[in-house]
């Protein structure tokens, strides 16, 4: 069996559609698609549902694709052990203030199949970690959705950011199963600078005439939680998945301010440690 087809497989998997699975294979979309032919005929089955638009796998499709995943990482694993010229660290842009525990099972799988490498985490702003990955000073970068509309890179989606109203437990509005956003008027309200969708934000809380009362503007998320926590003010954050003792995340019901967070690398790094961190 041919890893070359492994791979296409796996791309075009994620990818759900052959001219962009080609695009990132860096190969013409003939072989691509040939690649994928030949790979059905080994196992003797189809892997894909077709159609003009886009693919889907088949229920054959869906069982191979952790057996895939295992089979790359296990030779990825082998590469990387026996390729000394290969830098063995993993330079990572990440956006601050972003939601770590949405990243940190990734950073933590990619430790424990790979534990002889290590990862170098790199935190700025969107612009600064561009500037670094255009210079290479950087593998990858974890950023916002069109942060980096470079055409020489390539992004995958990781998950999504929603902001909720976030609180103190002995707030007025901690009880709420949700809130109207009309209900921010007047409250004291604690500005995250760094915030990704900061600009929608105040944007939307301006075309509503809805006038909130900053008391205090900081770009470090752990000092909003700690105001937050002492009844300074509100503010609006995504929901961690262990939240804190004293904070409660409260649902907008008429607005949604939604970020998708996606890792970008250049087309041309080829390093085997990046490969093993993107498949995971």
């Amino acid at each position: 069996m041919n890893l070359q087809f492994i791979k296409y497989y796996l791309v075009l998997a994620d990818t759900h559609n052959f001219t962009r699975a080609a695009e990132k294979m860096n190969v013409v979309q003939s072989t691509f698609s040939a690649g994928i032919k030949k790979l059905e005929e080994q196992l003797d089955c189809k892997l894909f549902y077709r159609d003009k638009r886009n693919v889907r796998l088949t229920p054959e499709g869906e069982k191979l694709k952790d057996m895939a995943k295992e089979l790359m990482a296990c030779w990825n694993k082998i590469e990387l052990t026996y390729n000394h010229h290969e830098s063995k660290n993993l330079s990572v842009g990440l956006l601050k203030n972003i939601l770590m525990d949405a990243i940190l099972p990734k950073f933590n799988k990619y430790k424990n199949q790979y534990p002889e490498y290590a990862i170098k985490i790199i935190d700025g702003s969107a612009e600064e970690l561009k500037k670094q990955l255009i210079q290479e000073e950087l593998d990858c970068v974890i950023a916002k959705e069109h942060d980096i509309t470079d055409p020489a890179f390539f992004s995958s989606f990781l998950y999504e950011e929603r902001l909720m109203l976030t609180v103190h437990k002995g707030h007025e509005l901690a009880s709420k199963q949700s809130i109207y956003l009309k209900q921010l008027d007047g409250l004291p309200f604690i500005t995250r600078t760094a915030c990704t969708l900061y600009n929608d934000v105040y944007t939307k809380l301006a075309n509503e005439h809805i006038k909130i009362n900053p008391v205090f503007a900081t770009e470090n998320d752990e000092v909003v939680k700690g105001l937050v926590t002492s009844g300074v003010g509100c503010t609006l954050m995504s929901k961690p998945n262990k939240v804190e003792d004293n904070l409660v995340f409260i649902p907008i019901r008429d607005a949604e301010f939604i970020s998708n967070i996606v890792i970008y690398w250049h087309k041309d790094n080829q390093k085997k440690n990046l490969d093993c961190f993107l498949r995971l």
